[in-house]
């Protein structure tokens, strides 16, 4: 079965789960090999610094330590290249240098969030296999998290880490992870199976207040929805920020529930839009 026919039918499967968790292994390896044709690097190898300039990062920690025996693969801390600087100065993203920051601390941070998206195993599974390297972010107010990825960087995120004393900050930071990882997920999946049609027309996001294209607002639905699914699902116990968190994602869902842009998408496209629709 080719990743077309995988899709189709990881989309179908019910239940259904939006980050499709039988597919992200097969997406993974056969984006992979076609790094490997481009870029002579094998994913074994990948950092984001080797990827983007094919020099070895200045500072590149693994994070095994919760990696599952059957992963031969393990998520890294990794400082962000001096050359992609400027591009997320650009855009407003101000890097954290971890020669100066309170490195032990943060990788302390991220294998708590790793460590509670690894009760629901699946969705650990698919951020295991999407996710090799882990850039630090800063923000100028401790309340509010920011997270972004390239889809010209395939399996690297950049997020902030809030302050572990801070209530909520592990499942703060594990949504940060989801959201971008899922970001990586559709954009691999956009590569093997067009999802959009018509990328001129734009809608209304009441993510980001502002008009954006059909390929934006299905990358916002998708990732919102997998995060109110993770969410809800990492959750056993009554938490009232999750409860909170996962109902302002439904009330947003439901402002988008029924925009046009359905028409701006292919076939496979409203398929999984449907779906995603259906499952918030």
């Amino acid at each position: 079965m080719n990743i077309t026919e995988t899709v189709i039918r990881e989309i179908n499967s019910d239940p259904f789960l939006p980050w499709l968790p039988n597919l992200t292994e097969m997406l993974v390896l056969a984006a992979s090999k076609q790094m490997l044709t481009k870029t002579q690097l094998e994913l074994l190898e990948y950092s984001s610094s080797m990827f983007l300039y094919n020099t070895a990062p200045t500072l590149r920690i693994p994070l095994s330590t919760i990696i599952k025996k059957n992963h031969y693969l393990s998520v890294a801390l990794e400082s962000i290249p001096d050359s992609y600087l400027l591009e997320l100065s650009s855009i407003g993203i101000d890097p954290v240098d971890l020669d100066k920051a309170h490195t032990i601390a943060i990788i302390d941070a991220i294998n708590m969030a790793y460590s509670y998206i690894a009760t629901d195993p699946s969705l650990f599974d698919t951020i295991n296999w999407l996710i090799r390297s882990v850039h630090i972010i800063g923000t100028a107010d401790p309340d509010t998290d920011i997270s972004y990825s390239n889809p010209a960087i395939p399996f690297s995120i950049f997020v902030s880490v809030p302050d572990m004393k801070f209530p909520n900050a592990v499942e703060r930071l594990a949504e940060s992870i989801i959201h971008e990882a899922m970001h990586l997920q559709l954009t691999l999946i956009e590569n093997f199976l067009p999802l959009v049609s018509n990328e001129r027309t734009e809608f209304f996001s009441p993510w980001k207040g502002s008009n954006r294209s059909a390929r934006g607002i299905l990358h916002a639905i998708y990732v919102f929805c997998s995060i109110r699914a993770g969410l809800s699902r990492l959750t056993t116990e009554r938490n009232a920020y999750i409860k909170s968190r996962t109902s302002q994602i439904t009330k947003e869902m439901i402002l988008v529930k029924d925009f046009p842009f359905e028409q701006s998408l292919t076939p496979e496209g409203q398929l999984l839009l449907r779906k995603l629709i259906a499952a918030a």
